[in-house]
């Protein structure tokens, strides 16, 4: 059976810092490298780089959810 979409205004995860590997499917090794980058990339052009992975988008689509956490959590 098809999954039902979960509410538009489902609440998201709270951001944990540049990576929010929510679903655990990296490495620790990889969100330590993950993590130097951004914060290189941040102390040398003030930009954000963040990385979520999630364990269930709830049936909503993938834009959704990345546009969402970038407002929500005022990325870019």
């Amino acid at each position: 059976p098809a999954q039902t979409p979960a509410p538009a205004n489902a609440p998201l995860p709270q951001p944990v810092g540049y990576v929010n590997n929510f679903a655990n499917v990296l490495s620790p090794e990889a969100e330590s490298r993950i993590d130097d980058l951004a914060r290189r990339v941040h102390a040398a052009t003030r930009g954000d780089l963040v990385v979520v992975t999630l364990p269930d988008l709830q049936g909503r689509p993938v834009e959704e959810i990345a546009l969402r956490l970038g407002r929500e959590w005022k990325v870019g």
